[in-house]
């Protein structure tokens, strides 16, 4: 779980701006990035029209970003380095590439959006294997009890099913239960 830091990319075609313009805003990319304080989590979004051709994401960039204190990346873009990521360094990635092509940041700071998620910088993400989501700030307090509560509600369930002789009876039982959870 971190606080995104966006930004978008190209990958899919050849440079048409000068190199010394294309490495400033990376540049710029990682003073975005370092040294915040606080959890991060960059959200990169690939604007190419088939996104995904060329990975940015792999062994050089799980470190360098791993180094400035970022814990992962959300992206639809495409990964690469399977087994040379970056130790404890998340990516959720939307496809996988075995080039990097020609890799541009083009934003920094504005909003994005993956596979329908809309993200802004500065949104609280939390990612795992399973996706990700935006949780919006006034939530964050109620979380913990909310988390509390779709434990104990699948609680009944989920052991009933592991006794031997589990029935469509047991599940009934362990839904009653589950809806005395408040």
């Amino acid at each position: 779980m971190g606080f995104a830091r966006t930004a978008t990319l190209r990958t899919a075609h050849p440079y048409t701006e000068p190199l010394e313009n294309i490495k400033a805003r990376r540049i710029a990319w990682y003073e975005h990035l370092e040294g915040t304080g606080i959890p991060t989590f960059c959200v990169m979004q690939d604007i190419d029209d088939q996104p995904g051709l060329g990975a940015f994401w792999g062994e050089v960039h799980s470190n360098v970003l791993k180094g400035l204190g970022v814990a992962g990346v959300l992206t639809n873009g495409a990964m690469r380095d399977f087994g040379m990521l970056a130790e404890g360094f998340q990516i959720l990635a939307g496809t996988v590439s075995p080039s990097h092509g020609f890799a541009q940041i083009v934003t920094v700071g504005e909003p994005v959006e993956i596979h329908g998620l809309a993200i802004e910088d500065g949104d609280l993400i939390h990612a795992d294997r399973h996706g990700a989501v935006v949780i919006p700030l006034e939530a964050l307090a109620g979380l913990p009890r909310g988390i509390d509560v779709i434990t104990a509600k699948e609680r009944p369930l989920i052991e009933a099913a592991k006794r031997p002789g589990f029935s469509v009876k047991d599940i009934k039982r362990a839904m009653a239960e589950a809806d005395d959870i408040h």
